[in-house]
Formats: structure tokens, C-alpha cells, sequence
């Protein structure tokens, strides 16, 4: 049962490499090759359409999710502002779920060493990222990366999360990150700075340094110590509204109505829990009138579910899709509905780990 899942399906061979260490039967041995990632990363490096791309991101495996900080060099050589306003983004929402749960996500954690519980790894991590370093990656040409839009926000992604952990809405409205301000200090402002001259940009031309010491003494003289949220992000501020909206809310989502194979008016019916993307390969699919997850159905975001799944279900999947799944779908984060001819779904009345519970003589999806 185990070996019938161990191989990468021959149309993906090529986009897929062995990993390093295989942690436990279960855990599928291969993984997306960085070229693969960073040639489709590339694709979105002029789009502002920001819920695209994170779609494309949340539908990647966990190795290669926003959270991961050993991607965030190369992620922010592809991207720029792009990026940057996606991780602030994650960060607002991360703060707040972490204050309002006390509960550990990605960014925060009570035991650390900052006074604003960021986890440690991470401050480590930005805090060794130099523009000279990103330049050096040379996905792009190097005046690129001089942009000033581009590097104030990297000044305020600093900001953000290393000098202004307890901020508040300016309007004391807790749904305003779009045209959200926050507060303060004169202190933080001066720490910012200095890092940001000093270390972020060590290496960089003084010119270049004088042009942003200027562009943001001038912004600090007309706004005090008022700072909008979006600062650097202004191409993206109707785009960050949608990201921000994704990130809350219910973690189950309807199935949208353009998927292809869906069938009759099933979009009606069917959801799918999208909070569960970075662990989760295969998507069950929820029925709301039957309260019970599909057996002969399953949604699919991504390269190493339509593996998997070709790998174990090609018995039970029509050619038609089977060669949708190889050939026809573009693996940008868009859900496609595979049908099985057979129930290899087992339901044990308990929704909250239905989705766990597949046939043995099939495989285990994780």
C-alpha cells in the first residue's frame, strides 16, 4: 500500500526531486524542485493581482510556504513589493489571531526572547536579510532592487515587526489595515532608521542611501509619528482589502462554480477547508446536506496532490481528467474536482478527522 504512493507520476519527473530526509511512512519522499517555484514565482513578479499569487503560495507544500524563513531571501529577489505586502499582510493577521487566542502560529510565541513575543528564528532571519544580499540573487537587474517604492517598504516591513508590535488602528477600528495608520515612537522611528542605514543597506551605494534618508525625513516631517500601514504598498492597497478579508473568517470554503468537473449544481453544496492548505495535499470535499464528506471525490490545488492521487486512484479517475491533471492544468493555486467511479472514503461520523480516514487498501492523504 505504502510503495504505490513512493513514486513521482512520469508526466511531474521532471519538476521533482528526492528529499533529504523522509520522516515517516506517510510523509511523500519527494519534493518540488526550487526551480520549479522560483520559474513560477517569476510569472507573477509584474502582476499586482495579490490574491493570485498568494493563492499560488498557499497552494505550495509547507516547505515552501510564507512562513518559512529560509525562503524569504528569494522570495523577496522574485517578488519585491509584492511579497512584502503579502508577508505584512500575514504578519497583521498572525498578531492578531496570537493575541486573541494566545495561541501559536507563525510569527509569535510567549517564549521568546523579544518583548513583542516574535519567534525568535524569525527576527533572526529579517534581521540578517541585506539589500545586497537580495541584489545577489540576481533574478533581476540590481536597479530593480534601488527602487525607492521598493525600499521603503522594505523600511516599513521593519517596522512592522520588530519596532511596533502593540499597534493600534488610528481610527480605533479593528477592521482598517487598508487605510489603517499606526503609532509611534519617536525611539522606534530612530531605531528603525538605524537599522535600516546601517545594516539593511550596508554595501549600498551612499547615493542611494542619501535618496532614501531624504524621501523618508520628508515623510516623518508631514506625518509625525503617524505611519500608514500600507507605506510602500500603494500599488496594491485594493488587492491587500481581498488578501486581508481571505486571511479571516471561516476556514471552510464553497467551491467555486467555474471548477472544472463539477457537475450539476454541486458548488451549492460543496466546501472545502482551505485554512488546511500548507498541511494537506488532497482536499475532501464537504456536503452540506448530508453533513458528511464526498467518497468519490476530491479537490486538488497542486502538483503533489494530482501525484498522489494519479498514483493511487488512476484505477478509479477517467482518462479525461487523469490527462487534465498531466497536461492541461497550470498548477497556479486554481482547484480542480477529480470524480472516482468508486466510494474509497470512509466516513466515521466524526467531521472534524473525516478527512483523515481513507481506504488502507488505498492510501493515507497527508
Amino acid at each position: 500500500m505504502i510503495l504505490k504512493y513512493q513514486n513521482i507520476d512520469s508526466a511531474f519527473k521532471d519538476h521533482f526531486e528526492k528529499k533529504d530526509i523522509v520522516y515517516h511512512k506517510y510523509d511523500f519522499p519527494y519534493k518540488l524542485k526550487n526551480k520549479w517555484v522560483e520559474e513560477r514565482l517569476m510569472s507573477f513578479n509584474h502582476n499586482t493581482d495579490l490574491p493570485k499569487l498568494n493563492n499560488f503560495l498557499k497552494s505550495l507544500p509547507c516547505e515552501y510556504q510564507i512562513d518559512k524563513t529560509e525562503n524569504f531571501i528569494n522570495y523577496i529577489a522574485i517578488l519585491r513589493s509584492q511579497f512584502l505586502c503579502i508577508l505584512v499582510q500575514e504578519k497583521r493577521y498572525d498578531e492578531e489571531f496570537f493575541h486573541m487566542t494566545a495561541k501559536s502560529r507563525y510569527f509569535y510565541d510567549y517564549d521568546q526572547s523579544s518583548g513583542n513575543h516574535l519567534k525568535d528564528d524569525v527576527k533572526t532571519a529579517i534581521t540578517n536579510i541585506t539589500l545586497k544580499q537580495i541584489i545577489d540573487k540576481s533574478f533581476m537587474k540590481e536597479e530593480e532592487y534601488l527602487d525607492s517604492i521598493f525600499l521603503i517598504g522594505c523600511f516599513n516591513l521593519y517596522l512592522q515587526f520588530f519596532f511596533s508590535p502593540d499597534f493600534t488602528h488610528y481610527d480605533g477600528q479593528h477592521d482598517g489595515y487598508l487605510n489603517g495608520y499606526m503609532r509611534v515612537s519617536k525611539r522606534v522611528i530612530s531605531e528603525t532608521k538605524e537599522f535600516f542605514f546601517n545594516s539593511f543597506l550596508d554595501g549600498i551605494s551612499e547615493k542611494i542611501k542619501l535618496e532614501m534618508h531624504s524621501l523618508i525625513t520628508k515623510y516623518f516631517d508631514n506625518h509625525h509619528t503617524k505611519i500608514n500601514f500600507n507605506l510602500g504598498f500603494k500599488n496594491f492597497l485594493e488587492h491587500a482589502e481581498l488578501i486581508e478579508s481571505n486571511n479571516s473568517g471561516n476556514f471552510f470554503k464553497q467551491i467555486e462554480e467555474n471548477v472544472p468537473y463539477l457537475y450539476d449544481s454541486y458548488s451549492d453544496y460543496l466546501s472545502w477547508y482551505n485554512g488546511g492548505r500548507e498541511s494537506y495535499d488532497v482536499h475532501c470535499l464537504l456536503d452540506s446536506r448530508e453533513g458528511k464528506y464526498l467518497g468519490n471525490a476530491v479537490l486538488i490545488d497542486n502538483m503533489v496532490g494530482a501525484s498522489k492521487i494519479l498514483g493511487m486512484y488512476s484505477d478509479f479517475i477517467s482518462e479525461e481528467q487523469q490527462d487534465y491533471l498531466r497536461y492541461q492544468k497550470l498548477y497556479n493555486g486554481e482547484t480542480t474536482l477529480i470524480n472516482l467511479t468508486e466510494n474509497v472514503f470512509e466516513e466515521d461520523g466524526s467531521l472534524k478527522y473525516a478527512k483523515n480516514k481513507w481506504h488502507q487498501k488505498y492510501f493515507f492523504i497527508k
